[in-house]
């Protein structure tokens, strides 16, 4: 929840001057605000739509165009208070004037920036000026020393703070935007305030909950003899209150809170979120008062490297001292251009929610999500594991870098601390398993091993951190073990998905692992010229949307290729025709994410999670997710809805003539009830019995007999509290018959109740 404050939007209009990258020739536009550069010249028709064909490769003449903001406004009466200019978000690297004056330097996309401009406004015609410079030459000042590394389109970013994942990124394009992607508006806030505040959780039980208020505040007040704070916590009524003098401008407040309404993440228990109150009083006037929500619940993360008995280390989510197995995804920016960001992160929230997910991993190449994004996951239960903004790169280590890096983790530890939904703070983002490959230290990264950790010891202490995902020792990396601790990255050579390497795996724990699926032939036609569409082989088109910001030798455009690579091994034969490779594409992905899913499930005490990739696109591109850009859900994305039922039967894969049936529960009840396996198109049980699963458990049915020279799909069907439900397994080895598929499909939709065409769209 926002600070309640006095905020006054800057109505505009504004403008956007610039010069043409090819001609030199100025141009003044109309500019909307929030906004990105290249929307206002789309707007325009200077620019086509950046989303279709190849007009994302016209983008990048002006990477060396600087931009300038130009708007008028009258000016709020101040009186008694403080008047602040608020920018929640320049990109990136701005001069601010007000009436000709200089009040503001902007070096970090991320960070709001507030200049105090008390006394400097008219009453009328105050005129603002805002002048961004091109990114990519004020990256040209920089030194590169050897040792530090980036991803091929990269390096440039590595002084900058703007999303990594805007100079190329093998699921975005390259837009090395420049904007006010956030709102613009001038704030009123009372002299006398408070400046920090914070309720940590310091132990929780049903019984009693331990809590620890800290405050500060700010007073032109000489002397505190009459000043006092009144806190209150309310869920349902007044469950606490207390009122103390402040002798000092800050301070902390043990309380003591009987018979809490624990918070817990979804399918566990309920959500119930107090409102904390923090009221400021001078004698009897009020001065200022905070308002947020509060989630009773503590949260750690069990990890180490190495059992003692030494098998592979643990890594484990509790909350409130109960394990949680985690089915998640990776949050991907909501659009490229992230001006836009608001109008898809509740659409793109629901999807998570609606999919079973329990956690969302927000990945270090994006942007920092707002409050909204975390009320929806506060509201719903959703635990979010948070990236600080480095991904794959080692990062300048000087003291300037350092420093920068520094205010930017205090000022969003400070913002999103408050949130019960976060439960772990993560440094980067792969920069420990590129050093398997760059021969570099992983603790010799001062940024997550020094300036991070100082950030959340002094802001946020009682909240896990990890210092990279995945997080390696020096030995680990030294024998090139990208992989070697329990908590893994599972992308591998993305082969057959039951292959070795998946089957294999040795992570207790998978922070990634995803699968290619071909979007709908709909929304191919929707992004892609119509000459474009097919054949897929030596297509431009379908490699500026892999996304490969070159050409066909870039890095990323061997995606393409993949994705045929991949229907080859399930199917034995690459599809000729458009439908019969969306068709074959979708099907691979759908039962390789179910694969995943379930494979780590079935090992649920062994296991304790993954948090696969990814749920919806930020741009219309080939790729893993399971719902494109336009939100056209793949086949991938029904099955994963059945996967990560809390409550959900599944067939383990064949050993010893047989398949094991496993139920899992994810839910506090002890669950039981019949259960039956059938082969698809019949009715005749092969196996019947009964489950019964504890709470939060995981328990054997049975075993069902079965052999590797048989290629079948077996429903598996379980009743739960008077409603039956249906899950299927794949039975054999590839290659598989695309005609069969096609006669198995309709049934198949039933089951997993699939309410659209995923592949047509």
């Amino acid at each position: 929840m926002e600070p309640r404050e006095d905020v006054f939007p800057l109505p505009g209009p504004w403008s956007l001057s610039y010069e043409d990258p090819e001609t030199g020739k100025p141009h003044r536009i109309p500019a909307a605000v929030p906004g990105n550069v290249e929307l206002d010249l789309v707007a325009q028709g200077l620019l086509p739509d950046p989303y279709q064909g190849k007009n994302v490769q016209r983008l990048g003449p002006y990477e060396t165009v600087d931009w300038t903001y130009e708007t008028r406004f009258d000016g709020i009466e101040a009186g008694e208070d403080e008047i602040e200019l608020v920018f929640a978000g320049v990109d990136t690297i701005a001069d601010v004037f007000l009436n000709g004056e200089k009040v503001l330097r902007c070096e970090n996309m991320f960070l709001e920036h507030a200049p105090d401009v008390t006394g400097k406004l008219n009453a009328k015609g105050n005129v603002l000026r805002v002048e961004i410079k091109s990114a990519v030459l004020h990256a040209r000042t920089f030194d590169r020393p050897s040792g530090l590394f980036a991803q091929p389109y990269n390096y440039e970013h590595l002084h900058l703070r703007k999303a990594a994942h805007m100079f190329g990124w093998d699921i975005m394009p390259r837009i090395v935007s420049a904007g006010l992607w956030k709102p613009v508006f001038l704030r009123r806030r009372p002299k006398t305030r408070w400046t920090e505040w914070a309720l940590a959780v310091r132990g929780a039980t049903p019984s009693r909950a331990d809590l620890l208020l800290d405050w500060t505040f700010t007073t032109p007040a000489r002397r505190l003899d009459d000043f006092r704070a009144v806190f209150t916590l309310s869920h349902g009524g007044v469950a606490h209150r207390s009122e103390f003098a402040l002798r000092f401008t800050t301070g902390r407040q043990a309380i003591s809170l009987p018979s809490p309404a624990l918070w817990w993440p979804r399918d566990l228990g309920p959500q119930p979120l107090y409102e904390a109150r923090l009221e400021l009083f001078q004698g009897a006037a009020l001065r200022h008062e905070q308002v947020w929500n509060v989630g009773v619940r503590t949260v750690e993360l069990e990890q180490s490297f190495k059992r003692p008995d030494g098998a592979m280390g643990d890594f484990r989510f509790k909350v409130n001292g109960e394990p949680v197995f985690i089915r998640g995804s990776n949050w991907v920016p909501a659009d490229a251009f992230h001006s836009r960001d608001p109008q898809y992160v509740a659409r793109n929230l629901e999807l998570f929610r609606a999919s079973g997910c329990n956690m969302i991993r927000v990945w270090g190449g994006g942007v920092y999500e707002d409050h909204a994004f975390f009320d929806f996951c506060d509201r719903h239960g959703l635990l979010v594991w948070q990236d600080f903004m480095i991904g794959c790169e080692l990062p300048p280590m000087d003291d300037a870098f350092a420093a920068g890096m520094a205010r930017e983790a205090a000022q969003i530890i400070k913002k999103l601390r408050h949130h019960p939904s976060l439960a772990l703070w993560a440094g980067d983002n792969e920069t420990d398993a590129f050093c398997t490959w760059s021969g570099q230290k992983p603790s010799s990264n001062r940024i997550t091993r020094e300036v991070l950790p100082r950030a959340l010891s002094q802001h946020d202490p009682w909240r896990p951190y990890l210092p990279s995902s995945p997080w390696l020792t020096d030995e680990l990396a030294k024998a090139r073990k990208d992989n070697g601790g329990p908590e893994q990255h599972l992308w591998g050579p993305r082969d057959y998905y039951k292959g070795p390497f998946y089957r294999d795996n040795t992570a207790r724990f998978a922070s990634e692992i995803g699968y290619h699926g071909c979007p709908s032939a709909g929304s191919l036609a929707r992004f892609l010229s119509e000459d474009k569409r097919w054949p897929w082989q030596d297509n431009d088109e379908w490699i500026v949307h892999a996304a490969e910001p070159v050409d066909a030798r870039g890095p990323y455009a061997y995606r393409i290729g993949l994705m045929a690579k991949q229907t080859r091994e399930l199917f034995g034969k690459t599809p000729e025709n458009l439908a019969d490779f969306v068709f074959a594409s979708q099907i691979a992905q759908a039962e390789a994410f179910k694969f995943f899913i379930e494979h780590f499930r079935i090992r649920k005490g062994e296991k304790s999670g993954l948090i696969w990739w990814n749920v919806v696109d930020g741009w219309p591109q080939f790729s893993d997710a399971v719902v494109d850009w336009y939100g056209t859900k793949k086949l991938a994305w029904w099955w994963i809805v059945t996967s990560q039922r809390p409550v959900c039967l599944m067939l383990d894969e064949l050993r010893d003539w047989g398949c094991e049936l496993v139920a899992v529960n994810e839910t506090p009840a002890r669950v039981s009830g019949a259960a039956r396996v059938r082969r698809l198109g019949e009715s005749a049980p092969l196996w019947e019995g009964r489950y019964a699963i504890e709470g939060n458990g995981r328990s054997s049915c049975g075993r069902l007999g079965a052999s590797w020279g048989e290629q079948a799909i077996f429903v598996v069907e379980w009743e739960r509290g008077g409603v039956w439900e249906a899950n299927h397994f794949v039975m054999g080895q590839p290659p598989f018959s695309m005609e069969a598929w096609k006669r198995w499909m309709p049934e198949l939709k039933k089951i997993h109740g699939v309410d659209s065409d995923p592949f047509a769209g």
